[in-house]
């Protein structure tokens, strides 16, 4: 089920495969929070100004965000404002993210070596 969402003249698909009705959506590359409520839109501000809810939160690729707290919030943009390159970024994704909440990775036999 995809949701199309209108945000500042952009629209962004939101695929709600495991998701719950409500959650935070936390677009990085535009710096923006999303609110979604009921499987719709309920607010968006500039995500400096996102405070923590206790809705799951998930990036703008459908990745689950491990944060469970208001400080997990802070410690998260603190965290993502310190990425300098690749490697950095890495370590970010790494303690952040969860993949494999809300994906599944599937593998075909021809793909294992």
């Amino acid at each position: 089920m995809y949701y199309k969402v209108s945000i500042q003249r952009k629209k962004y698909s939101i695929n709600l495969f495991g998701f719950t009705k409500n959650f935070d959506l936390l677009i990085f590359r535009n710096q923006i929070a999303v609110y979604v409520r009921e499987g719709k839109v309920e607010d968006n501000k500039p995500i400096k100004e996102y405070s923590y809810t206790g809705a799951p939160v998930i990036n703008g690729r459908g990745f689950s965000i491990k944060a469970t707290s208001e400080t997990d919030i802070l410690i998260l943009l603190s965290d993502y404002n310190r990425i300098s390159n690749s490697q950095s970024e890495i370590v970010f994704l790494e303690k952040w993210l969860d993949i494999q909440k809300y994906r599944k990775l599937a593998w075909r036999k021809a793909d294992v070596v």
